[in-house]
């Protein structure tokens, strides 16, 4: 689900994971995406009606402060995908911080950026609300 502290030659980077509803994605320089889940859900999409799937997901920032500070924890983020595959910021709720006051701007910034091809009901692209993410960040194990 997370990958771990990344050291290449001094440099260091730091995972950032997320979980999302079609599938997991466990980013550090790039996303992984679950296909099996991921190939069903677009087979599933071309019928009359089909769920929301996520086309672009964008990595959050890992804040300086939290790396400076050795701060791992988690955010879950609730919104609304809309009609034309966008969040928009207005809906971005952040419902848990582990801890609070580290993560949520990086997270939220992210989160507006995400593009989805959106629920469809008889063809129509629908609004769908309550689409929730949980982000994790962690450090690693030296």
């Amino acid at each position: 689900m997370l990958d771990n502290l990344i050291r290449k030659g001094g440099a260091i980077a730091v995972a950032v994971g997320l979980t999302f509803g079609v599938g997991t994605a466990a980013l550090s320089t790039g996303a992984t995406i679950n296909a099996d889940k991921l190939s069903a859900g677009i087979a599933d999409h071309h019928k009359k009606g089909g769920d929301y799937l996520p086309i672009t997901r964008i990595q959050p920032k890992y804040p300086k402060r939290a790396v400076d500070e050795g701060i791992e924890g988690h955010i879950i983020l609730e919104f609304t995908v809309s009609k034309d595959g966008t969040v928009a910021e207005d809906t971005i709720k952040v419902l848990e911080a582990k801890p609070e006051g580290y993560f949520e701007a990086s997270v939220k910034k992210a989160a507006a950026q995400f593009q989805y091809k959106p629920k469809t009901n008889d063809g129509a692209p629908q609004d769908t609300a309550g689409v929730r993410y949980r982000f994790h960040f962690s450090l690693g194990d030296d």
